[in-house]
């Protein structure tokens, strides 16, 4: 069987082109392999629970942040090359309200009575609710990593997509001339909801995304990226800062500018042009 991955991306763009009467621009050296900096996953903490059925639990949402409003998230996957996994040793809550695996499953006007469903675990592409998910679909291989999301199944368990045949979930790219309502895109935020996950435990794992720049095409990368809670997996980008930092996938404004040296008089070293104290060198007592 062919891979499901390359597939199910070769079909987010040929689809979107057919709409858009365009060229599908896929081939070996068709996009890149490595998302641009500014561009992250963040497992964000969105509730903590006391009291009630989720008691003890916390919810936490992964999102894509993006740098333009009209970036548009096709695809989230893993294969053999490109691993995806969520790992949570305690699981995840699953709700019986909702019996997919995505957002489209939860009502709001379920709410009211099961208030625990707007908590539910699920995968999607920017929904959170039925009202906001248009239901993405689904290919996968030897991992069927949808059902630990299904409601029927109290506790969905930790997942590993490294197969030949892999899986993903995806929405065929449906136009630019949708980027203010489709939740694919990034909108004013610059970011896409890509899972919600309910755990009484920590949460980590990294996920293939791909993504059309500015809703283009032509403009795509396709990367693997970990979940960073929020605060984590910045740093200092800027090439002529003193503190760049390489690993960073987004900056977080730390970026220390100047001429490095030993600010201190009393140094054998010291430098009357430095702005930054960096490795000052002192006498052995009794010696000139």
């Amino acid at each position: 069987m062919k891979n499901l991955v390359t597939m199910v991306m070769a079909l987010c763009c040929s689809i979107g082109f057919a709409i858009a009467q365009q060229n599908n621009p896929l081939s070996s050296t068709g996009y890149s392999t490595e998302a641009p900096v500014g561009y992250w996953l963040e497992l964000e903490t969105t509730q903590v629970h006391e009291g009630g059925a989720l008691d003890g639990q916390t919810t936490y949402r992964v999102y894509l942040n993006t740098l333009n409003e009209t970036d548009y998230l096709s695809a989230c996957s893993g294969d053999e090359a490109n691993p995806m996994f969520i790992n949570a040793p305690e699981g995840w809550s699953n709700s019986a309200f909702n019996a997919g695996w995505n957002a489209s499953g939860i009502n709001p006007l379920f709410l009211p009575s099961f208030p625990e469903l707007a908590f539910d675990s699920f995968l999607d592409i920017g929904g959170f609710d039925s009202n906001s998910s248009v239901g993405p679909s689904l290919a996968t291989g030897a991992v069927a990593f949808e059902q630990e999301f299904v409601g029927p199944t109290p506790i969905g368990s930790s997942f590993v997509v490294d197969d030949a045949t892999g899986g993903a979930w995806f929405i065929p790219f449906p136009g630019l001339d949708q980027a203010a309502t489709h939740p694919g895109f990034a909108g004013p935020e610059k970011r896409v909801l890509v899972a919600q996950l309910t755990s009484a435990g920590d949460i980590d794992g990294q996920i293939q995304v791909q993504v059309f720049i500015e809703g283009d095409q032509g403009d795509e990368f396709r990367d693997v990226l970990p979940l960073c809670p929020s605060g984590s997996c910045g740093g200092c980008t800027d090439l002529a800062a003193l503190n760049y930092d390489e690993e960073a996938f987004y900056d977080d404004g730390t970026c220390e500018f100047g001429v490095a040296g030993c600010t201190d008089e009393s140094a054998c070293n010291f430098d009357a042009a430095a702005t930054i104290n960096e490795g000052c060198e002192y006498a052995e007592a009794g010696l000139d």
